[in-house]
């Protein structure tokens, strides 16, 4: 079943419970709809749910989204009964009960399609579908809802839809086509005049629903115009609160989601609805069995509805910015009052056209505004003639303003303009080039085209168009590449000029050839490289440029690097020719010499090397000292020093390079120093005994050294840099048994390093260890120990100096606080002694008891009884485990066990053991329901060496046994057992056992009309009795069984005989009825009939003898109707069983074409008689030809609308007779054609 029928169903079926017990529900009908829906109890619902389905609590949210499909009809199936006085205060829990019943009956649909839906609500809701993307499928041209995003909602009483559900819905977002009818209102077109499909928003029935649709695009200038159009049907809910009402609504917002003013639209079910007609249409589900009275069960709908309506919405101030457009339209929140509508869109972009030009005030031009829009406003400096039509005439250049209002209700003008230049005759111009070669007066590969924006600069709509060597300009003169010709001295061409309006003109470039210069530049002397600049001269003419590396445009030379440099002179001629001549200098470099930095030797080296570096050389000399050169002619050499340069310390030496000329000779020197040798002692070897907690005195000396260091092993010198220090060992070192330290002495460089080593040997000392300090139970002997060490004397002593062992193990009687001090003495001498303190406890004494029985108040306490005080806490043990936290001699039990009290000080400890036992556990159903009558047994626990005790609403039944034998009784009964175990703990339980009455069922025989439906209502009449209990019904028909409606509500469609079987376990009852169908009324109507408006007089349509009639669109109740105009004519007629039927007849009106064309114009833009017109009614195909004298087809038109202004190739055709024929078709099959009309026009001025 699906959930309209499900809805449907369960809210006749609770209509019929109701009814049973009208009478009463009367008197509490004081109860608003709003106050008991308030009061519905939906967490016991949705627990009850839970409970059933055994969902975890995320599926149950999952399954709840699934069932808000079904919310808003069963919210406003609840609201119509509740307004009836059907529903009550009294009655709100058999609804709920049967709420339940509904929602678990979809439970298979949801298993079936759970992972479907829950992926579909993962996605966002208004995630835009054509992000920075064109308009995608605007109009749904391409017939499907590609390119929009939908959604589906609960009407709710607030401004928006809730509960909003993503995704398409095939009944709510439907396609519409030219050949559908809205079932209402069938002169109101489904799809916008001239398209092909619209999209319907919201379906045809009510059940406070709401749809939505939207789109997001990028605006650009190709779609700056964003149009949309609806239709729009709201029912009248009557006496509804706002927001409670059906609605139809249009938003648009930008890219931060502010809503554009423009767009807003809304319009609410609250009559007068602005443009909105009224129509009352027959209800589709009116139910004569159902009380009149009720809100929601009239014959007849308050219906309003608009006719296709265009909104325009300029996005000029939104180009390069997403907006998002969103159509909504949504039932009445209660849920018994219907809204639809139907829209259409498009985009388009606002087309600027070129202005025309103008040449002073002798000239009048037309300016264009755009189509569609609903009015127009103009402003400038030249307008001739009305400011408020679509087309403008000025006669002045300057800025033009147009303010257009778009068609909305709601409009936001915009304002657009446009300048309209000056257009005057071109002026010659005159260039001029240099010969290419010289003497020649000719200029090779002249580029015309880069004149052509001089040439232009009369007019900015000038355009060249081509170039030419003569006029008149002719293909044969035309000049096919002009960006590359030669051009001689008094060369004249010409430049063909178009507007980009309309027209052309003709411009003259004319050349001139000037002559390249003749220069001269002398020979120049090489130079050596310097920072002096030298001025380059010998150049004829003089006032040229100079060009190359190290030269500036006036002819100063500085060069920075040797070589060879060509130096260009370029001279300008007063024409503007150019021509240039070219020489090169010579730069020699000057000599260079690196001789090194000055040397430090030390005094044991007599013989030093000398390394110098020299450039740009002839020859090189080494000079000074008193020693000896090997060879003084080269860079390289060495140098042996006399005695007396070394022990004086020093020597200075000199070399000298001589140039290349004319670049002078250089000299640098060179220093020699000797340094005297240093010397290290260390001092003797050292023995260390350890440990040893003192310094080590190191004793050092040096000769000739800039520093003394002391290096060498890992641990701490007190002063490194002395000759005489201390050293710290490390615990490694003594360790080792040895270290070995280094002292260095260092002189002046380049001399070495003098070392000098000692060595410290470390001998082990003994070391106590008499044990950490103990406390000990009073009374207890302590057993001592220590290490034993080879050749050492041992001493246990008390303080007082009383030896108590000589050995390394000792005994002592702890009875009462003392200290032990252990002495030792190696074959060095060294010693050691340590200390040991005896702490002697007399402990806590306590005692458990028990065993015990468990109960919520069982404490077990250990009666302590304390002497000296306590350090520690005691510690509980459960079953082998610690209790954590438990830190008294007492313990509040929480489950059986075997518990221990530990506690210990030191090494002193005692401790207490009990048991706790679980009291027995007794396992019996808290309910039992039976048939009352019934014999039964109940069962407890069977438990070992137990005994047992029962009784019956308080009196004993029984004794020493787990069961027991009684028979049910109606109503309620309360039975209790107690059991002893084999510890004496004890237990009670107890079950409720109900007695159930059989059901008591009645159904009465009805009728109803064919192709119609009725709920049965088989609820027992003694559902009193029964509530609380889970009842099961069988229905048959015709003594077959209906297998599949298993509630006491069933939908039935057929005639015969319907039994019904309710059950509550094993009682049952039966009940029978049976149900008879009214025929429907048989309506004859033809599908088609004929009229022509301009000649008939009004048709009848007959509905033929039936009890009553409501035709559409006129309202009229009566049999027969009279029509003058075509359309759909739609009846709806009834029996005296208030069954109905509907048809409908299409009636055409079809005439002969008509046409009247004029026999004259004056096509002088006075805005009288402009136009050659063609008028005409009932056109189909249309096609008009024109002629000129020669009989060439001068103007030519398919639309009847488009009017010929008298232009011709640009121009208004002269004074004249200009023939004519119309070939064209009617608009109907009748009158088809084709026809042929033949005539003349005459141009007037």
């Amino acid at each position: 079943m699906n959930w309209n029928a499900l809805s449907r169903l369960f809210c006749s079926g609770i209509f019929l419970i109701i009814l049973t017990n009208y009478t009463f529900a009367q008197d509490n009908h004081s109860d608003t709809a709003e106050e008991l829906w308030a009061s519905m109890d939906f967490v016991s619902i949705k627990k009850a749910i839970q409970l059933e389905t055994k969902l975890t609590n995320q599926d149950l949210d999952l399954y709840m989204k699934f069932l808000e499909l079904t919310f808003s009809e069963d919210r406003s199936c609840f609201f119509k009964k509740a307004e009836k006085g059907e529903i009550t205060a009294l009655t709100l829990q058999s609804y709920t009960d049967e709420l339940v019943k509904k929602y678990l009956s979809a439970y298979n649909s949801f298993e079936k399609n759970k992972q479907a839906f829950a992926r579909l609500q993962n996605e966002n809701i208004y995630a835009p579908l054509a992000f920075n993307g064109p308009c995608e499928n605007i109009g749904f041209e391409s017939g499907t809802t590609a390119g929009w995003q939908g959604s589906i909602a609960n009407a709710c009483e607030q401004a928006a839809p809730c509960n909003v559900v993503n995704g398409f819905s095939t009944t709510r977002h439907e396609i519409m086509t030219t050949g559908m009818v809205d079932p209402y209102i069938p002169t109101l077109p489904v799809v916008a005049p001239g398209g092909n499909y619209s999209l319907r928003l919201e379906n045809y029935v009510n059940g406070g629903n709401a749809a939505l649709v939207r789109q997001t695009f990028l605006v650009t200038p190709a779609n700056n115009i964003f149009t949309y159009q609806y239709a729009a049907v709201l029912e009248d809910p009557g006496d509804h609160r706002d927001l409670e009402r059906p609605y139809f609504k249009v938003r648009m917002y930008d890219k931060n989601g502010n809503q554009i003013n423009c767009a807003t639209y809304t319009a609410i079910a609250k009559p007068p609805i602005q443009n909105f007609i009224k129509s009352v249409v027959p209800n589709p589900n009116y139910d004569p069995a159902e009380p009149r009275d009720g809100p929601n069960n009239n014959a007849f709908l308050n219906l309003y509805y608009r006719n296709w309506t265009t909104v325009t919405i300029p996005l000029l101030g939104y180009e390069g910015q997403n907006v998002t457009v969103e159509f909504i339209a949504s039932d009445c929140s209660r849920g018994g009052h219907l809204g639809y509508a139907y829209i259409d869109a498009s985009c388009s972009f606002l087309d600027k056209q070129i202005p025309p030009t103008i040449c002073g005030s002798d000239e009048n031009i037309t300016l264009y505004g755009p189509n569609d829009f609903a009015s127009y406003l103009w402003t400038g400096p030249g307008i001739v003639g009305s400011r408020t039509t679509q087309n403008i005439r000025v006669n002045k250049s300057g800025v033009y303003q147009l303010k257009l209002t778009p068609v909305a209700d709601n409009p936001c003008p915009i304002t657009i303009q446009t300048t309209v230049p000056e257009r005057c005759l071109p002026v010659p111009i005159s260039a001029s080039a240099c010969e290419t070669v010289k003497g020649s007066r000719i200029k090779n590969g002249v580029n015309l085209t880069t004149y052509n924006t001089a040439i232009t600069a009369y007019n900015s709509l000038a355009r060249v168009f081509e170039w030419h060597a003569a006029l008149p300009a002719t293909a044969a003169n035309k000049i096919a590449n002009p960006s590359s010709i030669t051009v001689s001295n008094g060369s004249k061409y010409y430049a063909v000029i178009n507007y980009t309006t309309a027209g052309s003109d003709t411009a003259e470039l004319d050349f001139t050839i000037h002559s390249i210069p003749t220069l001269q530049f002398a020979d120049i002397n090489p130079v050596c490289k310097s920072n002096t600049a030298i001025n380059i001269s010998g150049v004829s003419p003089t006032g040229g440029v100079f060009a190359g590396q190290y030269i500036n445009a006036a002819g100063r030379f500085t060069p920075t690097t040797a070589g060879t440099f060509p130096i260009k002179y370029t001279y300008t001629n007063t024409n503007g020719c150019v021509d240039s001549i070219q020489k090169s200098i010579t730069v020699n470099p000057p000599p260079t010499i690196t001789i090194g930095a000055a040397q430090t030797i030390c005094a044991t080296t007599a013989t030093v090397s000398l390394t110098a570096a020299a450039a740009n050389q002839t020859a090189v000399s080494w000079t000074g000292g008193n020693g000896t050169f090997s060879n003084n002619q080269n860079l390289t050499t060495t140098y042996t020093a006399t005695s007396n340069e070394i022990n004086s310390g020093s020597v200075n030496l000199s070399l000298t390079i001589t140039g290349i000329a004319p670049c002078a000779s250089v000299s640098d020197n060179v220093s020699l120093t000797f340094i005297p040798v240093p010397t290290a002692n260390a001092g003797p070897d050292k023995d260390i005994c350890i440990p040893n907690h003192s310094p080590i005195q190191l004793q050092g000396s040096s000769t000739h050294a800039a520093s003394t260091v002391w290096s060498g092993g890992a641990g701490t010198f007190s002063n490194s840099n002395a000759a005489n220090t201390t050293y710290q060992p490390t615990a490694a070192e003594t360790a080792a048994g040895s270290v070995v330290l280094t002292l260095t002495s260092t002189g002046a460089v380049p001399c070495s390093q003098m070392k000098d080593n000692v060595e410290l040997i470390f001998h082990q000392s003994p070391i106590a260890d008499a044990g950490p300090d103990r406390m000990i139970c009073t009374g207890t002997t302590l057993s001592l120990s220590t290490t034993l060490f080879p050749q050492t004397i041992y001493s246990w002593e008390s303080l007082q100096g009383i030896i108590i062992s000589s050995t390394e193990i000792a005994s002592v009687e702890a009875d009462k606080d003392s200290s032990i001090v252990l002495k030792l003495k190696n074959q060095f001498g060294c010693t050691d002694a340590d200390t040991m303190n005896i702490d002697a406890f007399k402990p806590p004494v306590f005692n458990l008891l028990g065993p015990y029985c468990f109960s919520n108040q069982l404490i077990l306490n250990a009666n302590a009884i304390i002497t000296d005080p306590l350090l520690e806490k005691p510690i509980w043990n459960k079953d082998g485990e610690i209790l954590t936290g438990e830190d008294k001699f007492s313990l509040t039990v929480t489950q059986q066990g075997r518990y221990t009290l530990y506690y210990k000080q030191g090494d002193c400890e005692r401790s207490s053991v009990t048991d706790v036992f679980a009291n027995p556990t007794l396992d019996m159903p808290d309910q039992q329901t039976e048939c009352e009558g019934k014999s039964i047994t109940l069962t407890s626990s069977n438990i070992p060496l137990a005994t047992y005790s029962w009784q019956k609403d308080g009196q004993s039944i029984g004794t020493n046994s787990y069961t027991i034998s009684t028979v049910i009784e109606k109503g309620i009964s309360n039975y209790l057992v107690e059991v002893t175990d084999q510890h004496y703990c004890k237990a009670k339980d107890s079950i409720e056992v109900t007695g159930i009455p059989n059901p008591v069922l009645h159904l009465r025989d009805t009728s109803i009309c064919k192709n119609k439906s009725l709920v049965l209502d088989g609820t027992p009449l003694n559902a009193a009795e029964l509530t609380g209990y889970t009842t099961t019904y069988k229905w048959l028909h015709n003594t077959i069984e209906l297998t599949k409606s298993k509630s006491n509500l069933i939908e039935v469609t057929n005639g015969g005989t319907y039994s019904l079987v309710a059950s509550i376990g094993s009682c049952s009852n039966t009940a029978s009825m049976n149900l008879s169908i009214n025929p429907l009324p048989v309506l004859d109507l033809p599908a088609h009939k004929k009229i022509c408006p301009d000649s008939d007089k009004e048709i009848i349509l007959d509905a033929g003898n039936h009890t009553h009639y409501i035709w559409q669109p006129t309202g009229e109740t009566t049999k027969e109707i009279n029509v003058g105009r075509g359309g759909i004519y739609s009846v709806t007629v009834f029996t005296n069983a208030n069954c109905a039927a509907s048809g409908s007849v299409e009636v055409k009106e079809i005439c002969p074409p008509r046409l009247f064309v004029a026999d004259a114009f004056s096509p002088n833009q006075d805005g009288t008689n402009d136009m050659f017109n063609v008028y005409g009614a009932h056109i189909g195909s249309y096609k008009l030809l024109i002629f000129n004298r020669w009989g060439e087809i001068i103007f030519e038109s398919v639309d009847k609308d488009h009017f010929w202004n008298g232009i011709y190739k640009g121009e208004i055709m002269p004074i004249g007779v200009y023939p004519w024929t119309i070939v064209y078709e009617g608009d109907s099959h009748e009158y088809i054609g084709p026809y042929k009309l033949e005539g003349s026009v005459t141009i007037i001025k």
